[in-house]
């Protein structure tokens, strides 16, 4: 009986307490949300169930069409008394390019890089050159080969070039379009700037100066404190090209380094 009793009380107490916090739940719902309020506000009028966040877009970057950068637009007005005229025409009747064309279209640059590394690497063994590690062995340099911090940062900026010279080890021409963008080349003095290093700033191609971006990264480069010598390593005769009658005096305002190649 006594237990009967506890059990009809706490019934009751429980439904006295149940029914003013519903009272209170209902009027917190109708409610409008307190500005002031610290904790959450679980009266607000919005329906979280029925947003969906999208993903956030991102915009691919562009990739230049083929043919398409501009250093070849107006490309025969620009090289009137040029070289790249009968660099071309060299092109067309050289037996060899003709081979290295066909087979670049064939494979690919990629798969032509790699048979180009294999065919040097037989050429070094035909001619009796120790491999790397066999000359060390062999020469008895003691201690571990350690990696010392850059000094010189080289940039090849482009392949692009006035003439097509058969010793090219990366085979430049006015054919070739691979050229380095602003985007690159600012993230290039970015680093170059940051460096507790390096001290020279190296540019090759091609014939680096017909890149759009070798001003540039030459007037920029000069500004940092860092940022002893900037070399130009020129094939010389981009100085007799159109539009390159003021080189030689933009190099030496500069104070450029030129390191000049013989071309054949």
């Amino acid at each position: 009986a006594n237990l009967e009793m506890a059990s009809g009380v706490t019934s009751r107490m429980l439904r006295a307490v149940r029914a003013p916090l519903g009272r209170t739940w209902a009027r917190s719902l109708s409610s409008k949300p307190d500005p002031e309020a610290v904790t959450p506000d679980f009266a607000t009028s919005v329906n979280v169930a029925d947003i969906r966040l999208g993903r956030p877009s991102r915009k691919k970057p562009k990739k230049p069409a083929q043919g398409s950068w501009e250093g070849l637009d107006g490309l025969e007005e620009r090289t009137k008394g040029s070289l790249i005229s009968e660099t071309l025409s060299t092109m067309e009747t050289d037996s060899e390019f003709q081979l290295t064309a066909q087979r670049l279209k064939e494979v690919g640059a990629e798969k032509m890089s790699l048979e180009e590394r294999k065919n040097r690497r037989r050429a070094l063994d035909n001619l009796g050159i120790p491999d790397f590690f066999e000359f060390l062995a062999k020469e008895k340099v003691a201690g571990d080969l350690s990696r010392r911090p850059a000094e010189v940062l080289q940039l090849n900026i482009g392949l692009y070039c006035n003439q097509a010279c058969a010793h090219c080890h990366v085979d430049s021409s006015p054919k070739r379009q691979e050229m380095m963008d602003r985007e690159t080349a600012d993230r290039c003095l970015e680093i170059l700037k940051n460096s507790d290093s390096i001290h020279t700033l190296d540019i090759t191609g091609g014939a680096p100066e017909l890149n759009t971006e070798f001003r540039h990264l030459v007037t920029e480069a000069r500004k940092l404190p860092n940022v002893k010598e900037i070399i130009d390593r020129c094939n010389l005769t981009v100085l007799l090209e159109p539009g390159q009658e003021d080189l030689a005096e933009f190099l030496a305002s500069h104070q450029v380094r030129v390191v000049a190649s013989l071309p054949c």
